[in-house]
This record gives C-alpha cells, sequence and structure tokens, in this order.
C-alpha cells in the first residue's frame, strides 16, 4: 500500500473518532439538560419570568407554562395561557388568551434575547395615555452607557390572531376599538431603540373623535413599519399601506411622548368618492351635499395634536367629479379642485372650496370659498363663470315665497367675491361684495306677477359701491331698463334700506296703475316691517318714460325724479298730457299727519282731451264733448290725509290760475234755461276767445271770482261755488242790452265773439243753486250781487299766493275790460243774504 494512502486512511479514522465523540458528548449534554429542564423546570420558568420583569418597568404573568428545549434546541419554545403584561402605572396592557414563543438560546451568548416566534391570540391590547399624557406601553427600562449589560431585543415573528386593539387618549377625547383577524409584526429592541414592522388586517369597530364614530365595522389593511425610542419616548410609525374598502392610502405618524406631540400624515392613491363618503360617519355620510357628489379624487389627511390642542387638516382632490342633488339640483360635471377642511382645538370649523372649475349646463364655471363653522359665522367665496340662479335658490331657499320666487335664468360671474359674517345669525353682515355680474333671462314671480331681466351688468366694488347698468325689466305692463348705484350697498343685502340709492328708469311704457296694485300688495307686509325697526328707505329715482298709463289717462316723454328721505318725498316732473305739456314739483311728508305740497304748470292742453282723459272729473254736469279749446295755467296745492290714509278735504287747499283760448261750449244743457233771453241756436254753440280767473279750493268747496266771458251769443259775469259733492251755487249777470239786441237782430253764431261789454244800462242776474243733476235758477239781483261781492277779493288774494309761490305767472294774464256803455244806476239793497263758507267778511 503506497504511503500516501495509508496516511489517508488513518486521518479519516481519526476524524471518525472525533466525531463519535462529539456526538457522544452532545447526546451526554442533552440528556443532562434533558434532566436540567426536567428538575428545574419550574425554576427556569420563574427564572425567565424574572428576566423579563427585569427589562421591563410592569408586570408580567400567566396562567399556565409549557416549556419545550430538547426537540427544540437550540431554541426553548414556551406556551402561556392567559397572560397578562401590565403596562406603565398598573395600566392594562396586553392580555393574552394564549401565547406561543420560541427563543433562541444562541443569542443570549451575544446579549440579545432572540424571539424567533410569538404568537398571540384571543386577547386585548391596550394603549391608554394616562393624566400625565404618557403611555402605558412605555414598559421597557431604556439602556444604559456601554457595559451595563443593556439586553438587545430581536422579534423576528411575532404573529397576533383574533385579537382586538383598543387606543383610549382620554385628554384628547378620542376612542378607537379595532379587531385584528391577522397582523404579523416583527423587529428589534437595541440601544434604546424598538423597531417593528407588520401587516395585516383590520376590522375597526369604530374611531371615536369628539364623540363622532368613523369607521365603523370597516374592514383595514395595514403594513407597518414602527420605531420606537425609549429614551426619547419617541414613536415614528410608517403605513406603507392603509387600504379599505374606499382607499388605498400611505401614512406616517410621530409621536414625541416628551413634548405630548402626535403628528400623522395620510395620503391616497385616486378612489371613488362616493364609495368614500359611504364610509364617513352617519352625521356626514347623510349630509345632502356630499350624498351628491361621485367621481374620482385624492385623499390628503395632516394631524397634529399636543395636549389640548390640535390641528386637524382633511383635503380631497377632485380629479374628475361630478355633483347632482334630487333634492337641491345643482348638475355639476367634469369637476376639477380642492375641498379642504380644518379643525384647530376650540375654534370653529373651517370648510375651503379651492380653485374648483366644473361645468354647469354646458357653462364653465371656476369657484372658491371657505366657510367658517360650516358657514354660520362667516362665509365667502368667488366665483367666475355663467351660473344656474334656479340651484342656487333652491339651495338657500325662501322664507317668503307668497312675496318673491325664482323660475330660471342665469348670472354671469366675472371676479365675484363674497365675504359675511353671521350669515344665519341675527347679527348677519357683509364684509366685502365686488366683482361684475350678468343677468340672462331671469324669471322672478313678485307678489304673484312675473318680471323677466336680461342683459346689462351688475358692478359691485370693493369700497361697497354699487352700480347697476341697464338692465332690461318686461313685467306688470311694462318694459323699462334700470341702472342704479349706491354709496354702500351693504345694508341693501342684509334687508335694509338704510343707505342712498339712486335709481334711473328708462322706459318704453308703464302701466302706473299696474305698478301702484302691485306695490301695495308688495309692501303691505314689507312697510310695517320696517315700521317695527324704524326704517325708511333712502333713495333717488329718476324715471324716463316715452308712455306713461294712470287711471285711463295717457302721458308721453314724461320725465320725473323722486327724492326719498326719512322725513318725506321730494318729486318733479315734467311730460305731455292732453296734446299739451305738463311740468310739477312737490313735496309728500311722512309726519304723523301727511301732506303733499305741489306746483303744477299746465302749457297748450286740449280742454275736451282733458276732460276726456280724467273721464269728466267723475260729474256728469259739464261732459268733454261740450267743450272746444286750449287750457293754460299755474296750480299749486297742499293735500292732507288722516291717519287712516282717507283724504281729509277740511284741510285741504288748491289755487288754481287758468286760461281758455279759442273755446267753445256746446250743447251744455243748463244754457237752455236761458233760451227764453238767447235763441236756442246760438246756446247750442257759444264761442269765447279767452278767457281767465282763479280757481280756489278749500274746505272741498271750488269757489270762482267773478269772470267776465266775451263769447259770440252774449257777455256774462260769472262768479260761484262748486263742492266736492257737485251741489252748486252760481251768480250769472248777463248784459241785458246787449242781449234785448241779439233778440231783434239776428247773428250767425259763426260771428266773431260780441264787443267786450261786461255791464250795460240793463242786467239781469240769475242764481243757479242745487245740484249737478237738478239746477235750480232764479233772477235775484241782490243775492247774485251779495255773491260777487263776497268773492270780490278772492282773485287778489290767490294771485298773491301764486306769485309767492311760483315766483311769476307766464301762463296767466289778468283779464280787463272797459265798459264801452255807462251802467245805468240802480238802487240796490245790499242784503247779507248768505256768506260763502271760509270767506265770511
Amino acid at each position: 500500500m503506497p504511503i500516501a494512502s495509508h496516511k489517508y486512511l488513518k486521518m479519516k479514522l481519526s476524524i471518525i473518532k472525533i466525531l463519535l465523540w462529539t456526538s457522544g458528548a452532545l447526546a451526554a449534554i442533552l440528556i443532562v439538560l434533558l434532566l436540567i429542564v426536567h428538575l428545574q423546570h419550574d425554576r427556569i420558568k420563574n427564572t425567565i419570568t424574572q428576566t423579563i420583569n427585569d427589562q421591563i418597568e410592569s408586570r408580567f404573568s400567566y396562567s399556565d407554562f409549557e416549556l419545550s428545549l430538547i426537540s427544540t434546541f437550540p431554541f426553548v419554545r414556551a406556551r402561556m395561557t392567559d397572560v397578562y403584561l401590565t403596562g406603565k402605572d398598573r395600566l392594562p396592557f396586553i392580555h393574552a388568551g394564549n401565547l406561543d414563543l420560541k427563543l433562541d438560546l444562541r443569542a443570549l451568548m451575544r446579549s440579545e434575547i432572540h424571539f424567533r416566534n410569538i404568537q398571540l391570540n384571543s386577547g386585548t391590547v391596550y394603549l391608554i395615555e394616562s393624566e400625565d399624557n404618557s403611555f402605558n406601553y412605555q414598559v421597557f427600562k431604556g439602556g444604559s452607557e456601554e457595559g451595563d449589560g443593556a439586553i438587545n431585543l430581536i422579534l423576528r415573528n411575532i404573529d397576533l390572531t383574533d385579537m382586538i386593539l383598543v387606543i383610549d387618549l382620554k385628554n384628547r377625547k378620542q376612542r378607537y376599538r379595532t379587531y385584528i383577524p391577522n397582523l404579523k409584526v416583527k423587529g428589534k429592541l437595541s440601544e434604546g431603540s424598538l423597531q417593528l414592522s407588520a401587516d395585516g388586517e383590520l376590522v375597526a369597530n369604530y374611531l371615536k373623535l369628539n364623540d363622532t364614530a368613523w369607521f365603523e365595522n370597516e374592514e383595514i389593511k395595514v403594513e407597518i413599519e414602527l420605531e420606537y425610542l425609549l429614551e426619547q419616548n419617541k414613536i415614528v410609525i410608517q403605513f406603507p399601506l392603509i387600504e379599505t374598502s374606499a382607499i388605498r392610502a400611505e401614512g406616517k405618524l410621530t409621536y414625541d411622548g416628551e413634548n405630548d406631540l402626535l403628528i400623522s400624515e395620510v395620503t391616497s392613491l385616486p378612489f371613488s368618492i362616493s364609495s368614500l363618503i359611504r364610509t364617513l360617519p352617519q352625521q356626514l355620510s347623510t349630509n345632502d351635499f356630499l350624498r351628491a357628489l361621485d367621481g374620482s379624487g385624492e385623499f390628503r389627511l395632516n394631524l397634529r395634536q399636543q395636549g389640548e390642542q390640535h390641528f386637524l387638516q382633511i383635503d380631497l382632490d377632485l380629479l374628475n367629479g361630478e355633483y347632482s342633488s334630487r333634492e337641491l339640483y345643482i348638475p355639476l360635471s367634469q369637476m376639477k379642485g380642492n375641498f379642504s377642511l380644518i379643525q384647530e382645538s376650540t375654534k370653529p370649523v373651517v370648510f375651503s372650496i379651492n380653485d374648483l372649475s366644473a361645468v354647469v349646463e354646458e357653462e364653465k364655471i371656476a369657484v372658491s370659498g371657505r366657510l367658517l363653522d360650516w358657514g354660520e359665522k362667516e362665509m365667502n367665496f368667488s366665483v367666475d363663470g355663467k351660473v344656474p340662479l334656479l340651484p342656487i335658490y333652491q339651495l338657500i331657499g325662501n322664507e317668503t315665497p307668497e312675496k318673491w320666487e325664482l323660475a330660471s335664468g342665469f348670472l354671469t360671474a366675472k371676479d365675484f367675491n363674497w365675504s359675511s359674517s353671521n350669515p344665519g345669525g341675527e347679527n348677519f353682515r357683509i364684509n366685502e361684495l365686488s366683482g361684475l355680474l350678468f343677468p340672462e333671462k331671469i324669471i322672478l314671480i313678485l307678489a304673484g306677477e312675473e318680471f323677466q331681466l336680461d342683459g346689462g351688468r351688475v358692478n359691485l366694488e370693493k369700497d361697497k359701491k354699487g352700480m347697476i347698468s341697464l338692465v332690461n325689466i318686461e313685467g306688470n305692463g311694462s318694459q323699462f331698463s334700470l341702472s342704479a348705484q349706491t354709496k354702500d350697498f351693504s345694508p341693501l343685502m342684509e334687508g335694509k334700506l338704510e343707505q342712498e340709492l339712486e335709481i334711473m328708469i328708462a322706459a318704453e311704457q308703464i302701466q302706473l296703475d299696474d305698478w301702484l296694485a302691485f306695490f301695495q300688495k308688495w309692501n303691505a307686509q314689507e312697510e310695517k316691517e320696517l315700521e317695527e325697526k324704524g326704517i325708511t328707505p333712502e333713495m333717488k329715482i329718476q324715471l324716463a318714460t316715452k308712455e306713461l298709463n294712470y287711471q285711463g289717462t295717457q302721458y308721453q316723454n314724461l320725465s320725473s325724479y323722486l327724492g326719498i328721505r326719512d322725513e318725506g318725498i321730494i318729486f318733479n316732473l315734467e311730460g305731455n298730457h292732453a296734446e299739451g305739456s305738463l311740468s310739477a314739483d312737490g313735496y309728500y311728508s311722512f309726519g304723523e299727519i301727511p301732506f303733499m305740497s305741489f306746483r303744477l304748470n299746465v302749457l297748450d292742453m286740449d280742454l275736451p282731451a282733458v276732460f276726456r282723459e280724467w273721464e269728466d272729473f267723475n260729474q256728469d254736469f259739464i261732459l268733454h264733448n261740450h267743450l272746444a279749446g286750449h287750457l293754460q295755467g299755474h296750480i299749486s296745492g297742499k293735500i292732507f290725509w288722516d291717519e287712516n290714509g282717507d283724504y281729509n278735504k277740511n284741510h285741504s287747499e288748491v289755487i288754481a290760475a287758468f286760461e281758455f283760448h279759442d273755446g267753445e261750449l256746446n250743447n251744455f244743457p243748463m244754457l237752455q234755461s236761458f233760451s227764453t233771453y238767447l235763441k236756442a241756436e246760438e246756446l247750442s254753440n257759444i264761442r269765447f276767445d279767452k278767457v281767465s280767473n282763479i280757481i280756489w279750493m278749500r274746505d272741498g268747496t271750488f269757489y270762482f271770482p267773478s269772470m267776465f266771458i266775451r263769447s259770440n251769443a252774449v257777455n256774462l259775469t260769472v262768479s260761484g261755488a262748486h263742492t266736492l259733492d257737485h251741489e252748486i251755487r252760481y251768480g250769472i249777470r248777463l248784459n241785458a242790452a246787449q242781449t234785448l239786441g241779439r233778440r231783434l237782430v239776428s247773428r250767425n253764431p259763426s260771428f266773431s265773439p260780441l264787443p267786450a261789454r261786461e255791464r250795460g244800462f240793463l242786467n239781469l242776474h240769475f242764481l243757479l243753486t242745487g245740484s249737478t243733476d237738478e239746477v235750480a235758477y232764479r233772477n235775484s239781483t241782490a243775492e247774485v250781487t251779495s255773491l260777487f261781492r263776497q268773492t270780490e277779493g278772492l282773485r287778489d288774494r290767490a294771485l298773491a299766493e301764486l306769485l309767492d309761490t311760483f315766483g311769476e305767472l307766464p301762463y296767466f294774464e289778468v283779464m280787463e275790460f272797459r265798459e264801452e256803455i255807462p251802467e245805468f244806476h240802480q238802487e240796490v239793497e245790499f242784503e247779507e243774504l248768505e256768506y260763502l263758507p271760509g270767506f265770511e267778511g
């Protein structure tokens, strides 16, 4: 045999001997260990329990303990039941019905406790905040300086099955309860740092924040990476995966125990908005606004909490959202933007809409907004684009639908901004309202009448100045364009009318009767509310209309002004009426005894047209078909009403100075009584070239000073009184000489008026009394002369009053006539038979 082969065989036999010796020694050692474990079983259990308790600041206990060493060598396997690990301050921490763990003995040589496997099931893990803001899980003793013999802890695999996790943050008034079907954890404790990672499933029974339950019975899949720095009492938890039925997200949670600071961040992947909303607490998931949202979006959560102070921000980024509600029909599509909710300690909740763009009925719109305490304390937003008004009207509601209602319409907004305080309270105030608004086909129902607004624009400036330009309005039998401006429009938006408002109206046609009826119906409740609040609207109204209709009368090319103040209304107007023109001004007082003072000028009005337009002034004594000629003059007056709003004739007064030109009196029934003295054909058509006189109305009666009428048939003088109840008392004096001549010499009634002879050598005096329905007359020189004398100074007094009011009377001239034939002297006893009321003495 070669020498080399012999040496190889000898080496092989030596190795076999070593192996046999080692195996035998190992077997012997194992037998010894088995005897030790068997004989010292209770002591080993107590030693393990004591070792664990030495490393923690709480107590570890169990009901039953099975220990295996030989079959699992070099590992120790322990099975425990009814295990309790008490947390800091003896608060409950972990309870497990069963605990199965596997310990690597070799790690003890490296000063490590290496758990290869830990299984917990049928128990509860409690994370409880104590009164000093520390937590019960702070059970591990921190490492010390090198060489102190600190032991490292390695957790290869922790398997939690059928466990319950309870988190109770008493100081924050938050409570969580989660069921853990299965959760796998691994990590290590070294150099004062505990690092864990986990993945598994959770079922959230609830997450309670300030008495609001979130994620009730919601399955949650999680992946967790945890680092716990014992000495700094700081925990950092990474969530690579958080998955519910609605969202997939990732996040991070940091807790600084020394500063009692909790920071949490969660960011989601795109998800279905409607699915997320269904997982929200009931008070949110049933919210009409949220329930109508759909589409896709992304979610972000940021939470910072320190002691009792916290800051929570939740952001929802819409990627392609939709909004449609049956109750509040606001159809939005292609929504992109951000919704943000911020809650900070005791401060009100802030809900924001940021850079939201959408399509509303095929029109693009951009919205941003902010609601403080869900809009109860403060609300502001900005809008650009075309907005349908009906959805907004349905959204805000209307407490007085019997007064106004929106049927349809749009507003195009440009740089429109709104900011208000206490929109839901009594102290509602607008802080800012600015931008441009363009109305389009808006249909409003106001007090039962339909109005359409179209065109024009509304310009609202930041300094609260407002301007409405040429908004076309049609309704209530009228068509007009409206412009308005105010120095401060905020009181108007607050339901008040305390600031001055200027309104300009340009109309094609206005039906004033319909408008007065409309305002009476509209203001029935409004006036009562304003009176209770002590508010009087202050505004200036300018009106220009081509046609205005009022109680059957018609005015053309009318322009007017109304100035409304606390104490009353100032007005003026001018235009065309009855084929002539008029101008007027005046004042209406809101005092305890309301009254109106006015001045009126009329020029070249057609007399029959005046009577016809005013329906013969509701009398049939003299009608429009009896008249011809033109009227001009000046009228002033003061009209009073009583506390019930009824006309007070006993205190009202009107003075008028008028002229008639080219007048005619045709087929006037009362003149037929004079056919004894004049021919009937002449009485049927009496013409006069010019007549002027004064009318003074007071105490419910019109008074006429003596007026000389020069006509083609007869020259006569008339004076008298005519009450508002149409009772009359007129005195007439005929120039008897001319009348006798007219009977002797036939005269064509188409001839010009007779020469002006007011008095002749013979006069006839007639007194007309009764009513316009039944006139009685008699020849009475004494009574007629007494009537003339009583009104003799009336003209001068009236003219003095009118000149003081108007300054000048360009449309009136006092007629004076020189007697061509001396009057025959008649002796008359001036008996004071009857005085006219108001002119005694």
